[in-house]
Parts: C-alpha cells; structure tokens; sequence
C-alpha cells in the first residue's frame, strides 16, 4: 500500500495476514507514516522493506507504535518488528512476536527495525519476549544495521543469526551478545 502524504494514527490492525512477494509491506502501511498504531496477532510477509507496522516511512519522525503476537518475514534485506527501515523512531515496541530473515541473502534483520538511517536515532525502543533470526547478515535485538544513536532501547529477546548477534549493528562501536 502506499500512502502519499498522510500519517495514519490510532490505527490497530487485529488478526490479519498480509502476504505478497513484493517490496513495502507492513501490517498498516507498506509505504507511509504511522504514530500510535497497533497490530496483534498478525502475520505479515514480503521480500523487502518489511515491518510489523510500516514497511518504509516517508517522513523522518515516527512515534509510539507496537506490534504484539505477531510473525514477520522478510526474504531480501531491511525486515524489522515494527519498522522494515526507519530515521528517527521513539517509544516502539515488539512484544511476544517474532521476526525472521528467511534466506541465507537476508540482510539487516532487527526487532525494532532492520535499518536505522545513519541520520536518525532510537529512543525508548523495547523489543520484549521475543525471537529473531536470520541466516544472512547483519541481525539485532533493537536493529539490524545501523549508523544512527539508540538510546533508552533495551531487548528481553533471543536473537539466532548466521554470524554474530547484537543488541544493536552499528558501523562503529558493536555491542556483542553472542550467537544463540
């Protein structure tokens, strides 16, 4: 779905399952802006730019969103819980869910999203009973990759990747939890 100019907010998603093998897919909006939304208990499935609640936002500011009880799966680069890539995320969380890279060519796979923009920062992000995984590279807790600051981001989650896995991918100053 696409969205041109308009921020989605208050939104729940409740049960639904969103499947394609295109790029842009998330449980409210593939190509958009959301604050406040929320989806539960969805399964949601794409190639690329995949996110529990936006698969690709347009604006710089997102705020506010969760993703409970729910699948998402990428199969190309950029899958996160909430946000498939984002810029400046605040209060995001994925709760009981799960999020999987599902190919070895998978790359950036992270709780909150799969790519932080170098730009941007994650603020108060939690991803909470959880589980991600990747065979491919660069796989996170919070997020796959990333340039950007996080700050006040925490997991209770197991992440299971190919190579190494963090809390958080970041071009400089990797904090290592090990593989699972």
């Amino acid at each position: 779905s696409y969205i041109d100019k308009p921020i989605y907010t208050n939104i729940t998603i409740n049960n639904s399952k969103i499947e394609t093998n295109g790029y842009h897919v998330g449980g409210v909006t593939g190509y958009g802006d959301c604050n406040y939304c929320k989806v539960n208990n969805t399964e949601i499935r794409g190639l690329y730019y995949v996110g529990g609640v936006v698969g690709h936002p347009r604006a710089a500011y997102q705020y506010g969103n969760e993703v409970r009880n729910s699948k998402i799966y990428g199969s190309s680069y950029y899958v996160g819980g909430v946000y498939g890539a984002s810029t400046y995320i605040y209060d995001m969380f994925l709760i009981d869910s799960e999020v999987h890279g599902t190919t070895a060519d998978t790359y950036a796979v992270g709780g909150i999203s799969g790519y932080e923009n170098g730009y941007g920062l994650m603020y108060r992000c939690g991803v909470i009973n959880s589980t991600i995984t990747n065979p491919g590279d660069r796989t996170g807790g919070i997020v796959g990759y990333s340039s950007a600051d996080l700050s006040g981001c925490y997991t209770t989650s197991e992440v299971y990747c190919n190579s190494y896995g963090f809390v958080f991918e970041k071009t400089t100053g990797k904090k290592n939890i090990g593989n699972k």
